[in-house]
């Protein structure tokens, strides 16, 4: 079983955003992402060894190319171009939950035009 510091500290050195909450229900509620660049997940796990294992998967799912996921698989991860600068990631990020917003829902109308 992966330790839940070992695993966290792997996802911060990635640059991956993670919230844990405790819910007064007894839950716990996991998260990866941000709203400020537009990629936010949520999930509700019932234990904590079930964290780092909700955590992987939507690292999988959303952050394929992540640092943290690629080493996970036994990879070795080098940086994308746009990684280099930190400021770049986030734009990439943005750029991506832009393009899968418009997936969801179709292009933006064009300015001036009527519905």
């Amino acid at each position: 079983m992966a330790s839940l510091e070992v695993e966290l500290q792997k996802m911060y050195e990635s640059k991956i955003d993670v919230s844990i909450a405790w819910t007064w229900e007894g839950d716990i509620d996991v998260a990866i992402g941000n709203d400020c660049v537009g990629l936010h997940r949520e999930g509700i796990v019932r234990t904590v060894g079930e964290i780092v294992p909700w955590l992987q998967n939507a690292i999988a799912k959303h952050y394929p190319e992540s640092k943290y996921n690629v080493e996970r698989q036994g990879g070795t991860w080098a940086p994308k171009e746009y990684e280099i600068d930190d400021f770049a990631v986030e734009r990439e990020l943005v750029r991506r939950a832009l393009e899968e917003m418009k997936q969801q829902h179709g292009p933006e109308p064009k300015a001036g035009s009527v519905n």
